[in-house]
């Protein structure tokens, strides 16, 4: 049995930090280093915890990789009704809402120095420079997921050159597809897929009605309503309680004096075990409906990427996917992975496939990984790649079976026009 030296195509999955209000702003000046630790011992693979002053004007330079963004159907970039109604909103400390914060850009630009390492230096498996048409990338149309995705190429290739006319074809700038609201795929989204918004509602309900789950939420909202004097009053949101305080807490912020370790660590659990109940099982034989409409159309245009390369039919070594930590969740209850925490900020999901020559026969084997550490694939030991025939035969059948078309009715832009298109929030 023979492998080669390194996979023949891979994809990574992104999720984004967030901005949250607070006086300081995050956005334009750096976070103090008050206890003077270094980001990149703190926290998650990529280094969370607290910005050294000297890291923004670093920062600014670094972050120079351009990127040319279009429709997927390469017309020009789509206006985005959600992501202006967050950017429009300018918070306490200067920055808009959803910003991404300098942190978050220093986790992706870190994230893109990992993958360079890990494919260019130690695999020898992408170019050391930036080559047209070895990687095509997509983002959800969010200022904060572009951010982030040029911060990982600027890792990855800091020397991809502007657009000029007179520029070589092999030195333009990446191309970045994005999708208009009312066709984005990466996440719960009703209005590319309106039969979701009411599975999410039952799958929430379902939650609330969960008796462990009602008690733990009736005890923890005892103890916030107790430990912050009333300061605090239910009803609560566990996800966007854990996301502000993580968020306070990752810019080396205090947190409220009633607020220690042992509370922020029963948010997270509750939070993490609600989002678990809304997706679904982790079991491929038990995936939910609502699982497969959420990720379907992604798994199949992974897997998709995978035969192409194949194939020979693609060149396109790397298929970078910037979203959101809602992304990444059911992507990996898709996988049959069971998280035990929330997707610390910069997340990522790396998704190789691998070549094996056995008794004159070619086979393809893939691996995940998950913040750089292998996942485990169900029904196979820890370690062990999986087959690419057994992913799609067994692991992914549902979701690769899934036909969007017999599910949700896509809007059709002309069918906007001149109507008032509001963003639709999910409550879990």
């Amino acid at each position: 049995m023979s492998w080669r030296q390194s996979p023949i195509g891979f994809a990574a999955a992104l999720a984004a930090a967030k901005v949250r209000p607070e006086r300081d702003s995050y956005c334009d000046v750096p976070a103090r280093n008050e206890r003077g630790r270094d980001p990149s011992q703190a926290g998650s693979l990529y280094g969370t915890g607290y910005l050294p002053d000297t890291v923004f004007g670093q920062l600014k330079l670094k972050l120079e990789a351009p990127v040319e963004i279009s429709h997927t159907s390469g017309g020009p970039k789509p206006w985005s009704e959600k992501n202006n109604e967050q950017v429009k909103t300018v918070l306490a400390g200067g920055c808009h809402k959803g910003e991404l914060t300098i942190l978050g850009k220093l986790q992706a630009l870190q994230l893109g120095k990992w993958l360079r390492k890990r494919y260019c230096d130690d695999m020898n498996f992408l170019p050391t420079s930036y080559q047209q048409g070895t990687i095509s990338a997509h983002t959800t149309n969010m200022a904060r997921t572009v951010s982030t995705l040029t911060g990982v190429v600027s890792g990855l290739y800091s020397s991809i050159p502007a657009d000029r006319h007179d520029t070589p074809t092999h030195q333009r700038p990446l191309h970045v597809t994005t999708a208009a609201d009312h066709e984005e795929f990466m996440y719960a989204n009703p209005r590319a897929c309106p039969a979701v918004k009411p599975l999410l509602v039952a799958s929430r309900k379902m939650a609330l009605a969960d008796a462990a789950s009602k008690q733990a939420v009736d005890q923890l909202t005892q103890e916030v309503v107790e430990k912050s004097g009333g300061a605090l009053q239910p009803p609560f949101n566990v996800i966007d309680m854990y996301d502000a305080y993580t968020s306070t807490l990752h810019h080396g912020k205090p947190l409220p004096e009633w607020m220690d370790s042992t509370l922020l660590g029963k948010i997270e659990q509750l939070a993490t075990q609600r989002i678990k109940q809304i997706f679904g099982s982790a079991s491929p034989d038990e995936s939910s409906e609502l699982l497969h409409m959420v990720m379907g159309r992604l798994l199949q245009e992974l897997v998709g990427n995978m035969n192409s390369c194949i194939s020979g039919e693609s060149q396109e070594k790397l298929h970078l996917y910037s979203g959101h930590d809602t992304t990444v969740v059911p992507l990996l209850a898709a996988f049959g992975m069971d998280l035990d925490h929330w997707p610390p900020y910069a997340s990522n999901v790396v998704i190789e496939l691998w070549e094996c020559l056995s008794h004159g026969r070619t086979e393809y084997y893939v691996r995940a990984l998950y913040n750089g550490q292998e996942v485990s694939w169900p029904g196979l030991v820890p370690g062990e790649m999986c087959k690419l025939d057994h992913l799609k035969d067994y692991i992914l059948h549902n979701f690769l079976q899934h036909n969007p078309s017999e599910h949700c009715t896509v809007q059709k832009a002309d069918s906007l026009k001149g109507e008032e298109i509001k963003s639709t929030g999910t409550q879990f």
